[in-house]
């Protein structure tokens, strides 16, 4: 497939993080839509911010979105990624999935006007939740224009850790989220104490669009955490 290009602006559809309510869990506070013209389609690539704003933690099982064009629906269906399940109380996990539709063949690409989430979570003791571990994330410029986002994990607790999830968010200085991205590293695991670091590559035709619209990412917001002890 032919390099990517952007169709249209950034859309961040909800530009400023929205309140919640102490009794709300895994709420969706803001998101955004990327879209870029592929050959013969047009991908939208969606990306949430998901805050749980209850004391408990909280495990996201599921979730469903939306994608309309005014009155019109673009695009249903299940949430690709969830990452982290686990949410501790003011912790932020993030969604993200990519939409492919077919081009219209004139050049014209769907005009978005909404995107919602329907989230589905559940509360889980804490005994039985995973463990958080210390993360912190940076941005790297490379000399092609692509950007890296690496993230330092370490272990503070005394057992291993193991098969680490992590997740980050990109945002602008004003705290608009412009992307999103996370894994799992199955069957990996950090000594007590030790640490590592995670690189993510986010494509060249990203980072040079969000400079031709004045939305440089300004901030890294993370989130790790480990399997619970067995």
């Amino acid at each position: 497939m032919k390099r990517l290009r952007f169709a249209a602006a950034l859309l961040l559809l909800t530009a400023l993080v929205l309140p919640c309510r102490a009794d709300e869990g895994a709420t969706v506070v803001q998101s955004s839509c990327s879209i870029m013209e592929a050959e013969n389609s047009v991908i939208l690539y969606c990306y949430a911010q998901v805050y749980n704003g209850t004391g408990n933690v909280v495990c996201m099982e599921e979730g469903q979105f939306e994608l309309r064009s005014g009155d019109d629906i673009l695009a249903t269906g299940s949430v690709e990624q969830m990452t982290p399940y686990f949410l501790r109380p003011g912790e932020e996990g993030y969604l993200y999935d990519a939409v492919v539709l077919d081009s219209a063949g004139d050049g014209s690409v769907p005009a978005v006007t909404g995107l919602s989430y329907d989230i589905r979570y559940y509360t889980v003791d804490d005994a039985y939740a995973n463990r958080s571990l210390t993360v912190e994330g940076e941005t790297l410029k490379e000399e092609d224009g692509s950007l890296a986002v690496l993230l330092h994990l370490s272990n503070p607790h005394k057992e291993e850790a193991w098969s680490p999830t992590m997740a980050f968010g990109l945002y602008t200085e004003g705290g608009a989220l412009l992307y999103c991205d996370g894994r799992t590293l199955e069957n990996v695991g950090i000594p007590s104490g030790g640490g590592m670091t995670v690189r993510f590559d986010v494509s060249r035709s990203f980072a040079e669009r969000w400079a031709e619209y004045g939305a440089d990412p300004a901030e890294v917001r993370a989130t790790a955490d480990c399997g619970g002890d067995d």
